[in-house]
């Protein structure tokens, strides 16, 4: 019996150890995935804001720090909202964070037309999407949501529509300066036609009477 006894503490404290050491060997191996998730994180150049299920802040990356103007410290732990915001562009009505939405639908966001409202009070365009993050079993227990600062773009797309306006006035102003110059060369060929026609009246007139006064003769 007290064989047996010895064997099972053996053995016990044999499994404890296993345990133990794949404890610590899962713990490494989570922290070495969240170091690469963050190594990763920092290098994309979007901006990456992800939150838990509750809309509140678990990380900004680097490039989301520079646009919005609130490191990690200070936005870990805030709602989305209140470091995050949204105007509609067209209408300058705060908009809904395409985050939260991913959220309450369970699905992939993307949109444009909108501005980040940042921390230093200013409005940079940007385009955005959001995705709910998933466990393993399929559940929601986050959102990710990335953004890039378009000003350039915009800039772009400005100039591009300003150069189209510009090419329209001219196309238009060429148009009607040709329909003015179809105009009068019509006029001119109607003119000649008349005198043409005139002409050849006046000379149809001069050979009758010419005609009429030699049989008088």
């Amino acid at each position: 019996v007290i064989v047996f006894f010895i064997l099972c503490m053996i053995i016990a404290i044999v499994m404890s150890q296993a345990v133990g050491r794949a404890i610590v060997r899962s713990e490494r191996e989570l922290q070495s995935r969240r170091e690469h998730l963050r190594a990763t994180l920092t290098s994309i150049a979007d901006a990456v804001v992800t939150t838990d299920t509750d809309g509140l802040i678990t990380s900004l990356n680097l490039a989301a720090e520079h646009l919005t103007g609130w490191t990690q410290a200070e936005a870990s732990g805030k709602p989305l909202g209140s470091v995050v915001s949204f105007v509609d562009e067209a209408t300058g009505r705060e908009a809904e964070s395409p985050a939260l939405k991913a959220l309450r639908e369970g699905t992939i966001i993307s949109s444009d037309g909108v501005l980040l409202a940042t921390r230093y009070g200013t409005k940079v365009p940007i385009e955005e999407h959001a995705a709910p993050i998933l466990s393993p079993k399929g559940e929601i227990v986050g959102s990710v949501l990335a953004f890039r600062d378009v000003t350039e773009r915009k800039l772009h797309e400005r100039e591009l529509e300003k150069s189209y306006d510009e090419l329209e006035v001219r196309v238009k102003h060429r148009t009607y300066e040709l329909a003015e110059t179809h105009a009068e060369l019509v006029k001119e060929m109607e003119e000649h036609a008349i005198a043409e026609q005139k002409r050849v009246e006046l000379l149809g007139r001069l050979v009758s009477s010419q005609e009429t006064e030699r049989r008088r003769i």
